[in-house]
C-alpha cells in the first residue's frame, strides 16, 4: 500500500531507474492505455519496480552474473515520463535480467546451483552483497541471483 507521500522506482534493462512520485501516477480505469511511467529508449523495457521507503535497496543481476545493490536514497527524485538515472555502469554486461526493489534486512535470495547456474538451488540464501554508490560498477557473485524476495514471517 502506498500514500500521497511515497515514490515510486522504476528499474529498466538498460540499468536506468527512475524514482518518481506516486502522486503524479493518476489511476486508471480498465479502458485506459495507462500512462508513461519511464522513458525507455531502444529495446529497454521495464524489468523491476517498487516503493521507495526508508531501508529499501535495489538488487540488479546483469546478463553476465554481475550483480550490484544500490540504496534507493542514492537515486534522485524526478518527473514521470523521464529516463531517469544510471544505476550500473556496464563492463562486459550489455543488460541488466533482474532487478528487485525491497527491504534490505528481509532479502533473501534464489541463487543457481554450483555448476548448473540457471537451475535454482532450494535453499534461499541471506542477501550477503554491500549496497555500492548509484553509478558503480557491478560485482561477480559466487552463484548466479535467480531471484530476489522478501521474507515474510
Amino acid at each position: 500500500e502506498t500514500g500521497a507521500d511515497d515514490d515510486v522506482v522504476l528499474v529498466s534493462t538498460d540499468a536506468q531507474a527512475l524514482r518518481t512520485p506516486v502522486a503524479g501516477v493518476s489511476v486508471q480505469g480498465p479502458a485506459a492505455k495507462g500512462v508513461a511511467g519511464m522513458a525507455l529508449r531502444g529495446t529497454a523495457r521495464v524489468i523491476g519496480a517498487g516503493i521507495a521507503r526508508d531501508g529499501v535497496i535495489v538488487v540488479t543481476v546483469t546478463d553476465r552474473s554481475t550483480a550490484k545493490v544500490t540504496p534507493v536514497d542514492e537515486i534522485p527524485v524526478k518527473g514521470r515520463g523521464t529516463g531517469g538515472v544510471r544505476l550500473t555502469k556496464f563492463r562486459d554486461e550489455q543488460r541488466i535480467d533482474y532487478a528487485w526493489v525491497g527491504i534490505a534486512d528481509r532479502a533473501m535470495c534464489v541463487v543457481g546451483q554450483p555448476g548448473a547456474q540457471t537451475k535454482p538451488d532450494n535453499t534461499p540464501v541471506p542477501l550477503s552483497m554491500r549496497p555500492s554508490r548509484r553509478d558503480g560498477a557491478s560485482a561477480p557473485t559466487a552463484n548466479r541471483i535467480l531471484a530476489v524476495g522478501s521474507l515474510r514471517w
